[in-house]
């Protein structure tokens, strides 16, 4: 398995020494290292990259089992990007909160999260030594990129235990769907700035309030997924209110 890390490395390197790469450059390489270390690993994996929008945004890559479940997202950042930063944006945040299953890399550290908490993390190699010697670096910590990925590719989502713990999962995934109508609401002021689109701060709500952008948003979206979002949000809102025992629970 140690010459798969290997190619994928050279070939992340070639391309920073190149030096005209953007982040989508590497994702060929990053898509072959997935699907090779799964087969090693005696994994059947597909892998999506750039699939089609989820509640929470759009994650690089999306893994399934070979069948219909999805094991989990990765999001990768250029090369140069300060990993640290990143784990604090509300775009990884939100996929942190959403999905269970993540890896967060700059293609060459790899940073594992599970139910939202750092689990594991390993860096393959120094960026440094292509970016500025202009050669290929070295090969580390072969053993520990071995036990991430496989931990990631093991992962199962489990089922929902009851009603209860249902609808408090569908409220904090739903709750995130503000952000894609307020998105939205904003690309059609810019579309269409004639159209009398909503203020909120002239009704007197905030966006931290679903139930009030939902029934803001409601009657201005003209695409039907994003009313059936803003119906969901209330919904999977009020049924979590109803069902938890107390309020931290869904939020």
């Amino acid at each position: 398995m140690d010459r798969f890390f290997k190619a994928y490395l050279d070939s992340v390197a070639d391309l920073t020494i190149r030096g005209d790469a953007r982040e989508e450059s590497y994702y060929p390489a990053l898509k072959t290292l997935i699907e090779a270390v799964a087969q090693a690993l005696g994994k059947a994996v597909e892998v999506t990259v750039l699939p089609k929008q989820t509640e929470a945004g759009n994650p690089d890559f999306r893994i399934w089992d070979g069948a219909h479940q999805v094991i989990g997202y990765i999001e990768a950042k250029a090369p140069d990007a300060r990993l640290d930063r990143v784990e604090r944006s509300p775009q990884l945040e939100r996929y942190l909160h959403t999905f269970p299953n993540v890896i967060l890399t700059d293609f060459h550290e790899f940073r594992l999260y599970r139910n939202g908490m750092l689990l594991d993390e390993v860096r393959l190699a120094t960026l440094t030594m292509a970016q500025r010697l202009e050669v290929r670096p070295p090969l580390e910590k072969v053993e520990d990129a071995k036990r991430l990925f496989r931990t990631f590719f093991d992962f199962v989502m489990p089922p929902s235990k009851d009603a209860e713990e249902l609808a408090c999962n569908l409220a904090r995934r739903t709750c995130l769907l503000r952000d894609v109508i307020l998105h939205e609401l904003d690309q059609g002021r810019q579309r269409d700035p004639l159209h009398r689109w909503p203020d909120l701060g002239e009704r007197g709500l905030s966006v931290r309030e679903p139930d009030d952008l939902a029934s803001c948003a409601l009657p201005n979206l003209a695409a039907p997924g994003h009313v059936r979002a803003a119906n969901v949000i209330h919904r999977g809102r009020s049924t979590c209110m109803d069902s938890c025992k107390s309020r931290e629970k869904c939020v």
